[in-house]
């Protein structure tokens, strides 16, 4: 809106992109981040193996006491875990181990963090996505698409919410892998 209250800019969206937002903001920071990506370009779908949330909250870890990683732990960008024991059973905690990539799934502050597995193995809050990929190759293509500064303004406008933001796994599906 201009000085004298006219309209200066306004994005044309077909009926799809309406469904996806109706926000000026979100269609305005995509169109800037799509342009950095060619028009046939891959997404992380295409390397990512398994997105997972994790199984419990904190306060029912906590209640069982048992210590789970949690999003304020995701400071560092290389993560040293416990060498926790894992069992499978049928009521068994979603688990991360080396070269899990984790990523916040809720928080406004927290969003922007990511850190990969470097060692050990442990539980982790459902706060969290771990993402795996195939292959050690492929897990470095993942993590430097999560990690850099696309990644995270692609996380950044597509966290829904106003007050308190959230990911969905399709958001993260649908980000494009930089050539």
């Amino acid at each position: 809106m201009g000085v004298d209250g006219g309209i200066q800019d306004a994005p044309v969206v077909n009926e799809e992109e309406a469904c996806e937002s109706l926000c000026f903001n979100f269609h305005t920071k995509k169109k800037i981040l799509l342009s950095k990506v060619g028009k046939n370009h891959v997404t992380i779908a295409k390397i990512i193996k398994e997105i997972r949330r994790g199984s419990k909250t904190k306060k029912q870890f906590s209640e069982l006491n048992i210590d789970a990683v949690h999003i304020t732990d995701l400071i560092d960008k290389d993560l040293v875990l416990k060498q926790r024991q894992y069992h499978h059973t049928p009521h068994a905690f979603n688990f991360a181990k080396e070269g899990d990539i984790l990523i916040p799934r809720v928080g406004k502050r927290s969003i922007m963090r990511e850190s990969l597995v470097a060692s050990g193995a442990d539980y982790y809050t459902d706060s969290i996505f771990k993402l795996t990929a195939s292959t050690e190759n492929e897990t470095e293509i993942l993590w430097g698409a999560i990690s850099s500064d696309f990644g995270k303004e692609w996380r950044g406008i597509y966290s829904q919410g106003k007050c308190a933001k959230y990911l969905t796994c399709e958001a993260l599906m649908s980000m494009p892998l930089l050539n």
